[in-house]
């Protein structure tokens, strides 16, 4: 249904849109995250250290009861070569999911006025989840 909406519009407008529209709920969410206290964990830190992460959460903290073998081959299994047909991190499929599997990709698409309504939305989320030091970006 969104997909299909977006399609009938500009990318900037679908932009605006989705910043209106859809990240409403996923903005809330990830505040609950941020404000918890509790660890959490980011994609950006999982595309460059992502056994270690699962393992320490996975085994340790949750006491998932798996070999370390077996989730080795399932994060391995689930990483962005592997189910993206081959592709590696920065080879873009604008056709697929898994379209680029870099982090940080989306501010190369935000326009000017895209760019301006998402920090006003969400510029201090950005900000409270340390993924920008100020609004200056």
């Amino acid at each position: 249904l969104v997909r299909r909406k977006l399609s009938g519009m500009s990318k900037e407008d679908g932009f605006l849109w989705m910043i209106r529209q859809w990240m409403p709920w996923n903005a809330l969410i990830f505040e609950t995250w941020v404000k918890s206290g509790e660890p959490w964990i980011r994609y950006e830190d999982l595309l460059v250290n992502d056994i270690q992460i699962l393992e320490e959460t996975l085994l340790n903290r949750c006491k998932l009861e798996v070999s370390k073998a077996v989730l080795r081959q399932a994060i391995i299994n689930c990483r962005f070569e592997a189910l993206s047909g081959g592709r590696s991190p920065g080879a873009e499929n604008l056709e697929m999911h898994y379209r680029k599997g870099i982090a940080g990709d989306w501010k190369n698409h935000f326009t000017k006025k895209v760019k301006e309504a998402f920090k006003r939305r969400y510029g201090k989320l950005l900000v409270l989840g340390g993924y920008e030091a100020d609004l200056q970006w």
